[in-house]
Parts: C-alpha cells; structure tokens; sequence
C-alpha cells in the first residue's frame, strides 16, 4: 500500500489499531456551477465520518458496497487531532487493510465529502460529488451524458485532457459508426468485435497494464459454516433454501431426514443440524460431499476453454481454472496438483474417487467428465444422466461485457453434450442475483466473478473474503467454509509474509481440489482507441475494466504533466465551462479528449423460458418463436432493447417490462404477417408495460391481450400497419398517459366482452379509427386528447367509433381536428354515455350515428355538458350543439343522403367575442412521490366575454417537455397529470399555458411537491 489521502500509517504492535495521518491541505474540489463555494478541506473530521457511515458496524443502515468489507476489519473511527485518525481493528492485522483503491480484503472506494448531504441536501449531494481528486464533475444528463473538468492545479497530478465528456451509447455497432466518424474517441466493445475494429486501424488500450477480468462458473448454495466468523452468530445453514432439496452440485456436511446429526459429533458439527430432504441417491461408501464434489469437477472439465477463447474472444483471453489461479496469476504453477481435504481444511489422504486435481485440469474432455458423473452415480442411459435434475445456469453480461452470455451459451452447450437437460436464465444482476448473493439463497450455479481482479493480488495476501461468513451481510459468492475463515484470520495475523504465501497457496489448492469455482477465462482490461490517444496507464483497481484515472490519458502530441506537478499545461487560468471537449492549450494544439461509451449486452433468445427470466439493459434477438408459460415470469429492465425479429413472443404467465422516461424499453421487427407479435394470452395475471417504446413498422398488432390483467402505463404505440393494442378481455385492462401516433390503422381495438380504463393518453395521427369498441365491450375513456385521427379513411374515419352493443364512458376528453370525432354503428341508446368533452373543429361531424333501421331516426341520445365549439364546422348544420342537456341528435344518417336526415334539431350558435380574455387560478398545491401520477388540484380558467375553445398544456418542469391537459369548458377545470422519475430539489415548478380558439393566452406557475419513494 503506498500512502496517497495520508502522509502515513502505521499499526501497533498487538495489531489491534492502526492509525492514519492525513495529508494537510486536500481541497475539496467544488463542482462545476460552484465555483465559488469553499467546501473546505479533508480533515480528520471528515474522514471518521466518511469511515462511520459506510462501514456497517457503525451505521447498521449502510447501503455503501464495501460496508461489509470495512465492517470484517474496521470499528469505530475517531479523530485523534485535526489531521490524524485512529480506528480499531476486529482482529490482529499487519499487511493489508481495505483502505485502498485496490485493496487486501477488498477495496475502498475514493472518499468522497458525506457532510454535504447535511449542508446541502441528500438530492443535491447525489447530484453533485464533491471529492479531492484531479477532476471534477461537470454537466450530467442520465442517459446521455456527463463532463468531467481538470482542475488547474493538483497535489498529485494534472490531467492532460482538459475536459471529458462520456456519451451513453447502448449499440456497438453505433459506437463503432461514431469511432470511425470522429464522434467519439473510445469505446468499451464487445471482444469479440475486435478483429474487425482493429483491423480498422482503431487500438485496443490496456489501462491497467497486467491487470485481467474473469468469470468463473460459481456454485454458490454451499454453505459449510456453522456460525459467522466475526460475530460467532448462529447461521443454522441447513435450513437455507439451498438445502430445501439435494441438488447434485451442493454438498450437505450436515445431517439430512435419513441421516441426522447432532452438535459435536464429529470434526465441524460444533454446531449441526438436519435438511429437510432425505439423501437416497449417493453411491456406497460416498457422502454427500464427494458427490457433489464430483458433479462439480465434471461440470469443469466438461469446459472447453479453448473453444471459448479462440471463438468468442478471438484469442485475446487466457483460460482460467478457478477464480484464484491461473496462467497469470503470481503463484502459477501448471504442473502443481491440489492434493486432498477434508471439508474442513485438513489434508487427508487421497483414494477411491478422493483424488488430487491439477491446477491445470483437462480442457474439454467429455469423455473424463461423463466418467466422474458415473462414479457420482449419474449413469448415462439412452442419452440422458439419471437421476440428475435439470440444471440451470445463470449469467449476466458481467465485468467481462456482453461476451459473457455467449460464454454461457457455449458452456450449457458442452454440459448438455453430458447428458444432462440444461437451460440458461438470464436475471437482473442488480435487482435479483445480487440481493440473493447478499442473503446466501441464491444455489443455481451462475456465470460471473468473485473477486473480479484478483489476478494482481500479491502472493502473500489472503485469498478475498467473500469466500467466507465473515462478508456478511454484504455481498458474498454463496458458498462458505470453514477452513477458509480460519486461513482469512490466520494469513492476516501473520507478519512473515513467506509464511503468508505458503497459506495463500495451501488455500488455493483447497479451493482447487473442492472445485467452488470453475474458472473459464480472463481478459485484460482495457478500451479500443482511435489514433488520438497514445497511452492511459493506470493504477490497478476493482470493479472497472477501464481506469478511473482520467489524469494519466495521454495524448499523441500532447504535452505530459508530472506526477506532483502545480504548474505545467492548464496552470495559466482556470477550467472553463464545458462547450466541447477541448486538450488543455499547447504550443502545438492537441486532439480531440475521449468520451467512453457503455456497450449493451446482446442475447439470443427462442424457445420456453421458465422460472423468473430477466432481460436487463440488454440487446434480445429473437431466434424464434418464444413462449413464456404459466407460473413463469418475464421482467424486462429499463434501458433494453428487444428485436422481435418477425417472430411472436406469447405471454401464458407474466411479463412485467418496466423502463423510465430517461431510458424507456424499445420493441422493434414485428411480425410482417397480421399475426399478432406479442400476445398476453388467457390466464395471465400482473403483467405490465411501463415506458415502453413499441416501433411496430409491420401489418400486425404491436400487443394483443386475451382475457388477461394487464396494465400499460407512460408507453407509446408508433408507426403500426394493424392495431397499437389489440384487446378482447373480460378482465379489466388499464390504458394510461400512453401515445398513439403515426399512421396506424387503428390505435386501440376494444372487442368482444373486453373491459377497458383509458386515461390521459394522447391518440394523434391514426388512419383509420384512433379508438374502435365492439361488441359487448365496457370502457371508460376519460382525460384523454384525440388528435387529427381518422383522414386515411373514408367518411368512416373517426377519433372514436362504437358498435352495437358496446357500453362504453366517453368524459372529459378533449376531440380536435378529426374528421369524426365519433361515430356510433346501431348504438344501444342507454349504452351511451358521452358528456364533459371537447368538440374542436372536427372536419365532418362532432357526432355521427349510423343506424341500419330507419325507424330509429326519432331515437335521442344523451350527450349532456359537453362543448361543441363556438364557430362551427365547414357545415354549421351538423354542429351538434348542447340544448338543456337533453336534444335530439342533430346528424342521424341512415341509408338515405345526409341532406334528407330527418329530425334535425338544432340550437342557435353562440355568440363569438373575438376579444374575450382568460386567466389561470391556481388551485392547491399538488403533492405526490416518485413513479406515481401527480394531478393539479382546482386550478381553473376564468373566463369574461366569451374566447372560445380552450386548449392547455403544461410543462411539468423535469425537462420532459409540454404535454396536453384538458379545460373542462363548464367549470374551466384544468385537469392534468404526470410522473415524475426523481424528485428534484423537493419538487418542480410547473408551468401551464391555456389558449383560447380566438388567440388569447394565460400562463402560470405552480409548485408540484415531489417526494422520493
């Protein structure tokens, strides 16, 4: 560890404190925007509460990634002086503490100053970091872009580039477009696009020369500790849901329902107790443990690693044969064997099916692999492992990238070739495998990392604690033991660092010959280039494959600034505000600076999916038809991309596909048959679609739903040749603040005895029919603006048309510019309820009735409180125009010609006043939280003279733009709602803007209240 924040560290002799003396005069870097605020300087003060609130001993409620990790290691921090930190150690430690960007035990991310969420506020301390290093935050837009800013002068060193932009671009292949354009500078991709870009002239950079990223099949659910490490906490692991049955590959030490055990029994069962399955299936003379030992090193050596690298990585890998060791790790030996162990860390003599395992084990041997299933008693017979279970495997595009999930693809592939019934699920890392890592109930084997980089961990350190209970509660790989928690302690206490070594490499050999791991491959960590960039060295760090050291970008021609440098390029004057990303001013001008760009995982998906399916912040090509039946689930993340690819996905359980304003799901290649693409069918219970983006170019429907729950919220239907939504449920489905548009057939098909809520959505530009209800629907259509629908068609085009039977609510819309606002086939009359609308400027009818029996030309229709326009349509005559709330239909049209429509009653038109004015009266204040609709509250227009049609908008302040509210013309209610994605500085300022139909104008602010969730 080289001392950086501190001048200096040291530990006492009993290894039971250490104490850090900080360096003086580390500014904190004011951000961009506050520039003129002091924020003061990295004190002691400071750093004790950067200590307490992360580590989770001290502030049980801390949610800081490495909490746990300072928690194992770290007590209370107090500040002894001004400058000088002391803090207790839960057990002796001599060598390594995790204090540093690449750390023993872990890491610790920068410090960064916490006070400011007191001084300032938790939403502007989330907004704006506030740290001591050489760069400071600038703009940042999620789901665009963020700048970075050199300081001008910096104790350590000056960054070259003046200012960085970093630019989200989810699609390689638009990231390799903007590359060679000139867009962009550099760009994480995919591996196994390298060749080609390479071949381009692009170079791919290490920026931590040395250092690799790996993944490694892990087998958590092994759990081989009775109580916590640290704590001594009971952990009963027998009753965890890894043990609810005998998976082949868990190992139970404990007793099961055939076999029970009880606390001191035998060598570590100081405590023990029973799973709930009865073990039947372990050949004689084997336990539990050796079979499921053996399942794991088949599964390993069943690995064609070579295949993996040459095809998938294009020979820029090396493979691995577990997490901890391989070719370039300090300690490699190829020809070195792990010898035998207990379960509990002792060396034991190795027969029968006991064996030792080289560290360099056989690359795809099928053959070796199908011969330890048999001895584990999974014969082969007639192509199939009796008595295994189907087995699945996890994956996500983990620190290695989107290559990841081919990996598993590839892996499942070799497994299956075993004769074992294989299938893949890929799951939200954040939201689902993570939490369940965190708990210790994850027990599906799952393609990923441990402790991603530790390939440049020094001989002499322990291998990383998450192998052991003394992580928890934090984030740990899901299996434990008990050697391991000894040998943690053990190599931490020890001050001979050859001793140290030699229990290091003892540790890898257990882990080797119990197989917790099987290692597939590593890469080394680094970014593809274009010609502007000569180098980026780094220093060695965690949990990022490029360098979070912008300062040591160098450019080609560009002038370099020493280490410890106050002056050098830059130092003249200040950083100015980001324009575009310029090199700090040479003699010679430099080139452009580099944005980097997160690539999108890709997966290829066909078939039945089962359990809980995730497709997160993922590019999903359909292979095929893809089924998600009963019971199963699938979630889509926000920010993912699905290619249909012309071929259906059929919902029989749940699909729950959830984005955000910022970063919305996008659905694209629909079926180019009438084929319905996306079908939620009979049964399906709590599905929903929440900013989703369906760019539907083809002849079907965008999404069918048949007799299913579904809600859709906040998403849009575009540009589709058939139906946005086609629905025939008699379950109820909610429609709400989602848009119709393009030049879609019809937006919304409302059939059969299906039941529909439609509110505060937007339909503008259908061809046809923007809303078609048939037979014996039941909707409520309210709060929402119909928009220029209808003129593809014939006289039969319309904003709403209604069928037979159909009941149907229509109130508080708002009807502009269709060509009918709404027609009625042969209507039931006591099924129609039209009233409160907005009738504007419709070029053929406000309402139009067609009725197959002439005799129902005397029939009325209550259509009460509605406003029909104060100047009339091309032809004043078919006007409907509300006379005490009870009249005849103005416009009946049977098979006769319009001009002959008998029983026409029509009140005088009003009078217009060209001149008559508006104002807005703000009502209560609205309130709400994140993620859910906020309305206004008795705002209102007031009117004098008479202005004529009103029409308003809003814009609700959070940078997503104006959107339609409705005027209800009788009261000047202004009703309108939104859903705010974050809560700002405790809410926004709304604006909403009314027009009258003669050119008068209101504006007016409103404060909406906005909590977080």
């Amino acid at each position: 560890m080289t001392p950086f924040l501190v001048n200096s560290w040291d530990i006492d002799a009993a290894g039971t404190r250490v104490s850090l003396t900080l360096r003086k005069g580390l500014k904190w870097q004011s951000p961009i925007g506050y520039e003129d605020q002091d924020f003061g300087e990295l004190n002691a003060v400071e750093l004790v509460e950067w200590f307490n609130r992360h580590n989770t001993t001290t502030n049980p409620e801390s949610t800081y990634a490495e909490g746990g990790d300072l928690a194992a290691v770290l007590l209370e921090a107090k500040a002894v002086d001004e400058y000088t930190v002391e803090i207790g150690l839960v057990s002796p430690v001599f060598h390594c503490l995790p204090l540093s960007q690449f750390g023993c035990l872990s890491t610790t991310r920068g410090v960064h100053k916490v006070t400011s969420a007191d001084t300032e506020g938790v939403e502007w301390a989330r907004a704006h970091h506030i740290g001591t290093g050489p760069y400071v935050q600038g703009q940042c837009t999620p789901g665009d872009r963020c700048t970075m800013h050199a300081v001008d002068r910096h104790w350590r060193k000056i960054g070259n580039v003046a200012h960085i932009v970093g630019i989200e671009v989810p699609e390689s292949t638009t990231q390799i477009a903007m590359l060679k354009n000139g867009a962009i500078d550099m760009a994480e991709l995919d591996y196994k696009l390298l060749p080609d870009v390479l071949a381009d002239g692009f170079t791919f950079l290490e920026t931590m020369p040395g250092g690799f990223v790996g993944q490694s099949v892990l087998f958590p659910g092994n759990l081989w500790e009775h109580s916590h490490a640290v704590t001594a906490e009971p952990l009963e692991p027998w009753n965890n849901p890894s043990y609810e049955k005998d998976y082949p590959w868990i190992g139970n030490p404990w007793g099961h329902q055939g076999g029970t055990c009880a606390n001191g029994d035998s060598p570590g069962h100081v405590l023990c107790g029973n799973a709930p399955y009865t073990d039947i299936d372990n050949p004689a003379g084997m336990d539990d443990m050796e079979q499921a030992r053996l399942v794991r090193l088949a599964l390993s050596t069943a690995i064609d690693r070579g295949a993996v690298n040459d095809s998938l990585l294009n020979g820029i890998g090396t493979p691995i044969y577990s997490e901890y060791m391989g070719p370039n790790y300090p300690g490699w030996d190829s020809s070195r064997n792990a010898g035998c162990f207990s379960w509990t860390g002792d060396a034991v003599s190795c027969s029968g099916t006991v064996q030792s395992v080289p560290w360099q084990i056989a690359d795809g041997d099928l053959d070796a692999a199908g011969a330890l299933l048999d001895s584990a008693g999974y014969p082969l017979v007639g192509g199939k492992r009796q008595g295994f279970e189907k087995l699945t495997l996890q994956a996500y595009s983990a620190e290695a990238g989107p290559a990841g999930l081919e990996v598993a693809d590839t892996i499942m592939s070799d497994w299956a070739r075993l004769g074992i019934e294989i299938e893949g699920l890929v799951e939200d890392y954040g939201g689902v495998i993570s939490p369940r890592m965190r708990q210790r109930i994850q027990f599906l084997p799952v393609l990923m990392n441990g402790d991603i980089h530790s390939n440049v961990y020094p001989l002499d350190w322990p291998l990383p604690r998450i192998d052991t209970s003394a992580s928890r509660p934090h984030w740990g790989v899901g299996f434990e033991s008990q050697a391991g928690s000894r040998w943690l302690f053990e190599i931490l206490g020890e001050q001979n660092p050859n001793v140290r070594s030699e229990k290091h490499l003892n540790w890898v050999d257990y882990s080797i010959f119990w197989q917790q791991y099987a290692g597939v491959f590593q890469v080394p960590k680094g970014i593809v280039v274009n010609d502007r960039i000569e180098s980026w060295d780094g220093y060695q760090q965690h949990y990022s494959n490029v360098s979070s050291n912008p300062e040591f970008i160098e450019l080609v021609g560009g002038a370099r600034n020493d280490s410890g440098s106050s002056g050098g390029p830059g130092s003249s004057g200040p950083v100015t505000p980001w324009v575009s990303p310029t090199p700090w001013p040479t003699s010679t001008p430099g080139p452009t600076p580099a944005p980097t760009a997160t690539p999108r995982p890709w997966k290829s998906v066909t078939g039945v999916l089962s359990g809980t399916t995730t497709w997160d912040n993922t590019t999903v090509n359909l292979d095929g038809p893809v089924l998600v039946p009963s019971g199963a689930v699938l979630r889509i993340i926000e920010g993912s991309s699905v290619n249909l690819n012309g071929h259906p996905l059929r919902i029989e359980g749940s699909i729950v596909a959830n984005g955000t304003d910022s970063n919305p799901i996008v659905i694209t290649n629909f079926s180019s048959n009438y084929d319905n693409s996306i079908v939620v069918a009979p049964g399906s219970i709590n599905s929903s679609f929440r900013f989703v983006n369906f760019n539907n170019l083809a002849h079907s429907s965008s999404l069918a739903i048949e007799n299913a729950s579904v809600s859709i919220a906040d998403s849009t239907f575009g540009n589709s040749q058939g139906y946005g939504v086609l629905l025939n449920s008699n379950v109820p489905v909610t429609i709400e603040r989602s848009t119709f548009e393009g030049r879609n057939n019809r937006g919304l098909f409302i059939g059969g005895s299906a039941q529909a809520v439609v509110t505060d959505s937007v339909f503008s530009g259908m061809g046809a029919q923007a809303v078609y209800l048939n037979g014996g629907s039941q909707s409520t259509l309210s709060r929402n603006v119909f928009k220029s629908n209808g003129f593809d068609s014939d006289d039969w085009g319309s904003a709403i048309t209604a069928e037979s039977s159909a009941v149907f609510t229509i109130v508080n819309n708002q009807f502009e510019n269709n060509r009918n606002s709404i027609i009625l086939v042969n209507p039931a009359i006591s099924s129609v309820n039209i009233r409160n609308n907005n009738f504007i400027s419709s070029t053929r009818y406000a309402i139009k009735v067609y009725s197959s029996n002439e005799s129902s030309n005397s029939m009325q229709i209550q259509a009460p409180s509605n406003y029909w326009g104060s100047r009339g349509m091309p032809n004043p005559e078919n006007v409907i125009l509300d006379n005490d709330d009870d009249f005849r239909l103005v416009q009946i049209v049977p098979s006769s010609p319009l001009s002959s429509a008998a029983n026409i009653s029509q009140a005088p038109l009003p009078t217009a006043v060209p001149n008559g004015t508006i104002s807005i009266e703000l009502g209560t204040t609205p309130e709400g939280v994140v993620g859910q609709a906020i309305s206004l509250v008795s705002t209102r227009v007031i009117s004098e003279g008479t202005p004529g049609a009103l029409v308003a908008e809003i814009d609700w302040g959070d940078g997503s733009g104006a959107k339609p509210a409705i005027v209800i013309q009788e009261t000047g209610i202004i009703v309108g709602s939104h859903v705010y994605t974050s809560s700002g500085s405790g809410g926004f300022d709304a604006t909403i803007t009314v027009r009258s139909e003669f050119g008068g104008t209101a504006t007016a602010e409103i404060r909406v209240i906005v909590s977080p969730i």
